[in-house]
């Protein structure tokens, strides 16, 4: 299954047009985070300060590393009641 995360996200560079991020999951519980960014005017060589970036949500403020796993937490608190830990021993 494969859901997209809405949410209110702004940052406060010029670089950056959008971010959607993606969550999928799967049947035993495996959940995959995609961020993906829409860049503007940017060279390429200038993409890795996107690493830099603070996102800002209703949440707090997150670099792209801590806002995806932030996200991959919360998903997986709402799935584990519904995934068999018994697998995993």
């Amino acid at each position: 299954m494969t859901i997209e995360i809405k949410e209110d996200i702004s940052f406060k560079v010029d670089f950056i047009k959008k971010l959607r991020v993606l969550a999928k999951i799967y049947e035993d519980g495996v959940i995959s985070l995609i961020g993906r960014l829409r860049f503007v005017d940017t060279p390429l060589e200038k993409l890795h300060n996107f690493k830099k970036v603070t996102f800002f949500t209703s949440d707090g403020e997150f670099n792209i590393k801590s806002l995806l796993k932030f996200h991959s937490n919360k998903i997986f608190n709402q799935i584990r009641p519904y995934i068999n830990e018994e697998n995993y021993d």
